[in-house]
């Protein structure tokens, strides 16, 4: 079982917590306001919804024992995410990934979800599925 902390719980990273948490693994959600936040209650581990996400937020959480962190798109998050993306990297997170902002947000969505897949076979291994709940 690998520990996965997804940060912004839009449609997107929603779906990705629910697709790991039926595969078995450990999921964190971070997220302000999260996108259908009575669906997530039933089937992620813990979700957190911080005034702010802060550094401080992000080292009480204890990053750095996440296998993953995935920020994904949010109203809250692309405001933040440079700074999010430092303090993850400053409190230890071994692996971070991360889409681009609005402009470039569908053609990164589809590097987000490649690099995604590419770091889940390499670290967990076997097939992974993520559905649109």
């Amino acid at each position: 079982m690998k520990k996965f902390l997804i940060i912004g719980l839009d449609n997107f990273g929603k779906s990705v917590a629910c697709s790991l948490a039926e595969a078995g693994h450990y999921e964190m959600g971070l997220d302000h306001n999260p996108m259908d936040e009575l669906t997530l209650v039933d089937r992620l581990d813990s979700i957190i919804m911080p005034d702010v996400i802060s550094e401080e937020t992000l080292n009480r959480i204890g990053v750095r024992l996440f296998d993953l962190v995935l920020l994904t798109s949010s109203h809250v998050i692309e405001a933040n995410s440079a700074s999010i993306i430092s303090s993850l990297k400053k409190l230890g997170a071994s692996y971070v990934v991360a889409n681009a902002l609005k402009d470039k947000q569908g053609q990164n969505m589809v590097l987000l979800v490649a690099d995604l897949m590419s770091i889940l076979t390499e670290e967990i291994g076997g097939c992974f599925c993520i559905r649109s709940y």
